[in-house]
């Protein structure tokens, strides 16, 4: 039988936060890589000899494809450091429970064993 309520689970503001920030950054990342399949300007398939003036533009769209690419890799590499920071917060949260638990079993033991009656 407990006498204190259980360790609260709810999320603290901060999780909320990354979590938050997280799930844009992956909608953000699902639309660009749907994006990628879906469009034609990602598909770049150009026959036969090429004037200068198209090959000016070609290599304007791959880079322009070049930085939507390292867009995405960013994108990919801030979610890692948010899962990171999340699961750092988780962590942080259950030491607190637990040194918040082991408190709670040395004042019973200091009840049980450590106080004299008073009769």
């Amino acid at each position: 039988m407990m006498s204190t309520p259980p360790t609260d689970l709810t999320l603290t503001p901060r999780q909320r936060r990354l979590r938050a920030m997280m799930a844009v950054i992956l909608l953000f990342l699902v639309v660009m890589v749907v994006a990628w399949f879906v469009s034609p300007f990602f598909r770049t398939v150009h026959p036969g000899p090429i004037p200068e003036a198209m090959r000016k533009a070609i290599q304007l769209k791959l880079l322009v494809i070049g930085c939507y690419i390292a867009t995405m890799f960013l994108m990919a590499l801030s979610l890692v450091l948010l899962a990171w920071l999340d699961i750092r917060e988780t962590r942080l949260k259950g030491l607190k429970a637990q040194v918040e638990m082991w408190k709670d079993v040395s004042e019973r033991s200091r009840d049980r064993h450590g106080k004299p009656s008073n009769q």
